[in-house]
C-alpha cells in the first residue's frame, strides 16, 4: 500500500470515528475546497526573516474525496433484523 493510500484509509477511519453529521462533513469539504487547511503556520520570526509551517500529508483533493466517501456511506449504525423471512428464496441444496 503506497503512502497516499495508507494516509487516505487512516483519514477515512478518523472521520468515521469522529461521528460527524452529514452537514458537518459537507462543511469540512467546503472548507477544504475553498482553500482552508492547506498550510498551518506554526511560528513566525520576529525579525521577519523566517517562518515555518506544516504541509499535510494528504493533498486537499484526496481529503475532499475521503470526506465525500464517508458522507455517501453515512454514519448510521448497523441494524439487526428481529425476523428474517426466507420464504421467497429457494434453498441452494
Amino acid at each position: 500500500m503506497d503512502q497516499h493510500a495508507q494516509a487516505l484509509a487512516g483519514f477515512k477511519a478518523y472521520l468515521k470515528a469522529l461521528g460527524k453529521t452529514k452537514a458537518e462533513l459537507l462543511t469540512m469539504a467546503a472548507d477544504l475546497a475553498n482553500g482552508l487547511d492547506d498550510v498551518t503556520i506554526t511560528s513566525i520570526s520576529g525579525d521577519g526573516t523566517a517562518s515555518s509551517g506544516q504541509l499535510s500529508l494528504l493533498p486537499r483533493e484526496l481529503k475532499i474525496s475521503a470526506i465525500m466517501e464517508v458522507y455517501q456511506e453515512g454514519n448510521a449504525p448497523r441494524q439487526l433484523a428481529s425476523i428474517i423471512d426466507r420464504s421467497l428464496y429457494a434453498s441452494p441444496l
